[in-house]
């Protein structure tokens, strides 16, 4: 609850003027009335060989997820620890309502549990008007927002060059029950890998198992997810492209590589479309569709590598019955 407050807090520091003019031209006037119901661009596959194919999904995954944290044997994803609830700030009343529903609308077509209404919110995009300054400002004021973030995760975000700017805060709980993991106690015993690697010691250990095979005992949920958007980045923009690109920030692991180029229709190469001049996407595509849907998919108790190698399957199998319908 707090960390709520002081995001209400936050949210009315970052939208005073000195923040955010918020312009209307920042969206064109004639998505106020977005429609709600998603329907799958025709972006099916042309008939290609399957290697060719294989390989453009593991080039597209590659290059629009995130590398995890403890890379990918020790690493692990996470996702939304409860269902959905966006809310945009920044604009008009309007115009944030319009980016907060369609973000909720593709998130129903990619059957990712949403929120009732009047939930708590835990997908934030707020519109700001200078990026770095703002990050420096929050840091110094609002240093709530970030969590416990380490301090080189948040000098990422601060470096970043605009005009994205996004976080998750995460946790860690036990994959059976999704309570936190105990604390260890001074009875419990201790693992050895741990203990070795701690006193620099070369005690063997048993490397018959691969760690990516194992079950983990734990794994990583987010608890909230926040994207801010510099608003000269958005002006010509549609509420659609805006929200839809949200939608797959707020929602997945993105990866903060820039400039980009995906090759497959993708809203996630807005921003660096923009910059490189390249015709813009207007909304998601089938391909973000599936991505967001299968990252619903994967098991979560699984290392990264496993989690990814299911993600890869989900999107070969589901594209492959798409281009047959």
């Amino acid at each position: 609850m707090k960390n709520f407050v002081t995001l209400v807090a936050i949210v009315i520091f970052l939208t005073t003027p000195s923040f955010a003019h918020a312009r209307q031209d920042a969206v064109e006037s004639s998505e106020q009335t977005e429609d709600k119901n998603i329907t799958k661009p025709d972006n099916t596959i042309v008939v290609i060989g399957e290697k060719e194919f294989e390989d453009q999904v593991r080039d597209y995954v590659r290059k629009v997820i995130a590398t995890p944290s403890g890379m990918r044997f020790k690493g692990q994803y996470g996702r939304l620890e409860k269902p959905l609830c966006a809310r945009a700030y920044g604009l008009s009343d309007t115009f944030n309502k319009a980016i907060a529903d369609r973000i909720t609308a593709v998130a129903r077509a990619s059957e990712v549990p949403v929120a009732g209404p009047n939930c708590r919110p835990n997908a934030f995009v707020i519109v700001i008007d200078k990026g770095k300054e703002t990050i420096d400002s929050l840091r110094k004021k609002h240093h709530r927002i970030f969590g416990t973030l380490q301090p080189s995760e948040r000098n990422r975000i601060a470096n970043a060059p605009g005009p994205v700017f996004r976080w998750q805060l995460r946790s860690e709980v036990n994959s059976a029950d999704g309570a936190a993991p105990p604390l260890i106690g001074p009875n419990d015993a201790v693992d050895v890998g741990a203990l070795a690697s701690i006193l620099n010691d070369s005690i063997p250990l048993n490397t018959r198992v691969e760690p990516s095979r194992i079950i983990s005992p734990t794994k990583q949920q987010v608890t909230a997810s926040y994207l801010l958007l510099e608003e000269e980045a958005l002006l010509g923009l549609t509420t659609t492209q805006i929200a839809d690109y949200a939608a797959m920030s707020l929602m997945l692991e993105v990866s903060n590589n820039q400039n980009v180029e995906l090759n497959i229709p993708s809203i996630l190469s807005l921003f660096d479309d923009q910059k490189a001049g390249r015709e813009l996407p207007e909304s998601v595509s089938e391909w973000d569709l599936v991505l967001l849907h299968g990252w619903y998919s994967i098991p979560l108790d699984r290392s990264a590598a496993l989690q990814r190698a299911a993600l890869l399957q989900i999107i070969k199998d589901e594209m492959r019955s798409s281009s047959t319908r």
